[in-house]
């Protein structure tokens, strides 16, 4: 079978998906197909392997929030070799299984471009699990360099998402407000789709707002491109002050959580799938200088917003209290290949600027009374509870649980650690009954104890 055949077959089952388990059984799916192209080192492999990928990318999109995607993505790296992993990336997909059988829905990390962090992010319906999954036995000692480090990441998503703040230091934090979402324009997306299919030339426009417009170019036999040259010719865009101009298979190539995952998108399947292929050409063409603005509070305080060219590509400038401010490209990026209308984009910045100049106003600077919380979400490592990893146990620490609802007994705990101190308490949570038990395992004893309702 041709590689694109078995993606327009995987394509096909990712959207027949009902369950839990057939979530799972998919990504497991996804993975094989993975671990045999990773066989072959020629470009189609390559592409095949990166479509996968994206194709994996498309469920965090349909069951994750995009702030909780932007967070998962935060300091992404190049997606792990399967094959290489040999039968930890195996224990891996255990713990998905066990999650989904559970009534869980796992997202595989590694059969994702986008989710970087944890191994399984499971969505509940209280909330996301991160679970770092390590094909051992729980360790007897604090986690130390790399494990240490993933340990701390899965705690910042976690407090991040669940509070809508987390602060490194006093130089370094994050705070998350929530400023009215602006939606994409996938009506006229599946509008300009539809009329470019209509079109003896294959090829239509679509326009969004004012100087602000999308093409679409359909495959005629000489290549999508082939229809557009005459289309962009016709276009007026002389009176635009800083055009720009994005290809949506730029998104296709270099995955973002800025960007719509091609797979996801609204529109019937044989679009999508075109689309991901480069059948399909989607092109944006917008005047970025709609996006400044000069305007004032109702107390006369002024706020400018700019468009500036630096370093061969244009940046976003907040001026408050004569004050320039840095702001992300992610704006721009959003609506040349998240297809958001300009406008919009114009509308949020606006807000922004008030929510930052409002803060200012505080002696502290400090946006931390207004943070904005996303999901509840939780974060533990999960090892193997035996030599075969027929059972698991997830470790977390006494916060993640205290977060979760549960009454942790310190005064058990302080207790039991003066007798012996210990630098690490493993402490085992199980269902008995109607109850929470604990149980805490060293080599010189066992203790039980158990937890008051929760």
């Amino acid at each position: 079978m041709e590689l694109d055949e078995v993606r327009r077959g995987l394509l096909l089952a990712r959207d027949s998906i009902r369950t839990p388990v057939d979530y799972f059984n998919f990504q497991k799916e996804l993975a094989q197909e993975i671990r045999d192209i990773e066989k072959r080192k020629d470009e189609d492999a390559k592409t095949h392997k990166h479509l996968l990928r994206l194709i994996g990318d498309s469920l965090a999109w349909e069951l994750l929030d995009s702030h909780a995607i932007r967070e998962l993505a935060r300091d992404r790296l190049r997606p792990a070799n399967l094959s290489s992993q040999g039968e930890d990336f195996d224990f891996v997909l255990s713990v998905a299984e066990k999650m989904a059988k559970l009534g869980g829905i796992p997202i595989v990390a590694d059969v994702t471009h986008l989710v970087a962090v944890g191994d399984v992010v499971t969505v509940t319906p209280n909330g996301i699990h991160i679970a770092e999954c390590k094909n051992r036995v729980t360790p007897k000692r604090p986690p130390t360099g790399r494990i240490a480090r993933q340990e701390q990441r899965g705690a910042k998503a976690s407090a991040y998402l669940t509070h809508g703040f987390f602060s490194e230091s006093d130089e370094k934090q994050a705070t998350a407000v929530e400023i009215a979402a602006t939606q994409p324009a996938h009506d006229a997306l599946r509008q300009c789709i539809e009329d470019a299919s209509a079109n003896d030339s294959g090829a239509s426009v679509a326009q969004l707002g004012d100087r602000d417009l999308l093409l679409a170019s359909w495959d005629r036999g000489n290549g999508p491109g082939a229809a557009l040259e005459g289309l962009t010719e016709s276009l007026d865009m002389q009176d635009w002050e800083i055009p720009v101009m994005g290809g949506f298979m730029d998104a296709v190539t270099n995955p973002s959580p800025f960007a719509a995952n091609p797979y996801a998108l609204p529109i019937p399947r044989e679009q999508r799938s075109a689309l991901a292929e480069g059948e399909l050409v989607l092109i944006r063409f917008a005047d970025l200088a709609k996006l400044q603005f000069a305007t004032k509070t109702p107390i006369g305080e002024e706020l400018r917003m700019s468009v500036r060219k630096a370093g061969g590509d244009y940046q976003l400038s907040m001026n408050i209290a004569g004050v320039d401010r840095e702001v992300s490209r992610r704006f721009i990026d959003s609506i040349l290949w998240g297809f958001l209308p300009v406008s919009g984009i114009r509308e949020t910045l606006i807000r922004l600027a008030e929510i930052v100049n409002e803060s200012l106003r505080n002696p502290s600077g400090d946006l931390t009374p207004a943070p904005s919380p996303t999901i509840n979400t939780y974060s533990s490592f999960v090892y193997r509870g035996s030599k075969d990893a027929s059972n698991v146990v997830a470790a977390g620490s006494l916060d993640q649980l205290s977060r979760q609802g549960v009454h942790i007994p310190w005064e058990d705990l302080a207790e039991f650690n003066a007798d012996d101190s210990h630098s690490l308490i493993p402490m085992m949570i199980f269902n008995d009954g109607e109850k929470l038990t604990a149980r805490i395992v060293t080599e010189q004893e066992v203790k039980h104890f158990d937890f008051p309702d929760i």
